[in-house]
C-alpha cells in the first residue's frame, strides 16, 4: 500500500482485489479483512509520513519523487569475466534533489522486539547487495548525482535506516558479484 496509494474511498476494495489476485484466503470473520486493511493502511501512511520527514532535512530542493521506479540499466560486467551486467528491478519510493538520487525501500520484515537495533543492522546486511544494486543502477544511469539509500522498516514504530557505503557502488556490486560466482564456482 505504499508504494500504490489507493484513494480511500476505494482502500478496502482494492485490498480485497489484491489478495483476490494473489489467490489468498482470509479465514477472518466479520469486519476482520476490512480492519486488516485499514491497519495496513495506517502503517503505509507512517512510512510516508516517516519519509516526508527524512526529505525534509535534504540538501537542496525535491525536485520529483516516483513510486516503482522502473531502473534498467547496464553495467560492464569485464571485471567478472562477462561482457555486462543487467541491473533491473522496481525501486520503492526515488526522491530527487538537484545532485543526490534518495532511495527508500520499504521492509515489511517482522523485527525482533528484543535488541531492535541489532535486528535492524542485521536486516540491512541482508539487504545491502540490494541497495547496492539500486545504487550502482542509479549511479550508472546518472553519474552526476550521488545516491542515498534508506530502508524503511514498517513494523513496529516504523524505523528508517539509512544504508551506509554507496559511494563506488558499481564497483562494489561488481566485487560482490565476482566474489558470489567465486564462491559457487567452488563448490
Amino acid at each position: 500500500m505504499c508504494e500504490v496509494r489507493p484513494p480511500d474511498n476505494r482502500l478496502h476494495e482494492f485490498g480485497r482485489e489484491v489478495l483476490a489476485e494473489h489467490d489468498e484466503t482470509v479465514s477472518i470473520e466479520g469486519n476482520g479483512v476490512d480492519d486488516a486493511i485499514d491497519t495496513a493502511a495506517r502503517t503505509a501512511d507512517r512510512a510516508r509520513a516517516r519519509i516526508d520527514d527524512a526529505l525534509e532535512s535534504v540538501d537542496g530542493e525535491v525536485r520529483a519523487r516516483y513510486d516503482e521506479f522502473r531502473l534498467d540499466v547496464e553495467v560492464d560486467g569485464g571485471p567478472v569475466g562477462v561482457d555486462r551486467v543487467d541491473l533491473g528491478g522496481e525501486i520503492d519510493h526515488v526522491a530527487v534533489t538537484d545532485d543526490t538520487y534518495h532511495v527508500f525501500d520499504y521492509k515489511t520484515d517482522r523485527i525482533d522486539t528484543g535488541d531492535v537495533d541489532a535486528a535492524v543492522e542485521a536486516r540491512m546486511e541482508h539487504h545491502r547487495p540490494q541497495m547496492v544494486a539500486y545504487a550502482a543502477g542509479l549511479q550508472t544511469a546518472d553519474p552526476t548525482r550521488d545516491v542515498v539509500v534508506r530502508l524503511v522498516f514498517t513494523d513496529g514504530e516504523c524505523r528508517i535506516a539509512r544504508v551506509a557505503g554507496t559511494d563506488d557502488a558499481v564497483d562494489r556490486l561488481l566485487a560482490m558479484l565476482d566474489q558470489r560466482l567465486q564462491d559457487l564456482l567452488s563448490k
